[in-house]
């Protein structure tokens, strides 16, 4: 499962960075999708989750059943991936980042 979520955000971060001329994210030399972001002294690597109840589309008492509308996100830093300068969006307590939609 995990090498499908790495994978989809390759993907989405390679897509944002086709959709003009200029990337909005660049990736350092050694970058690997295989590999998980360095860390100081092989630490773990910290993940900061989300989840964003958007919708209520069906609820069923009887059968117990609750049918919901969500938005998950996933944040963790990687030295190795860098937002281009003239991209960004704004720093907060974890760094600059940019919006990919």
């Amino acid at each position: 499962m995990r090498g499908i979520y790495s994978n989809t955000l390759l993907l989405l971060l390679c897509l944002a960075t086709l959709t003009r001329g200029d990337p909005k994210v660049i990736f350092s030399p050694d970058y690997s999708l295989h590999e998980r972001p360095p860390t100081e002294a092989g630490q773990p690597v910290v993940i900061e989750a989300s989840i964003n109840l958007r919708n209520i589309l069906d609820v069923s008492e009887k059968e117990q059943i609750i049918s919901l509308e969500t938005t998950l996100r996933l944040y963790w830093k990687d030295s190795r991936v860098k937002p281009a300068e003239e991209y960004l969006d704004s720093t907060d307590l974890i760094g600059p980042y940019i919006t990919l939609n």
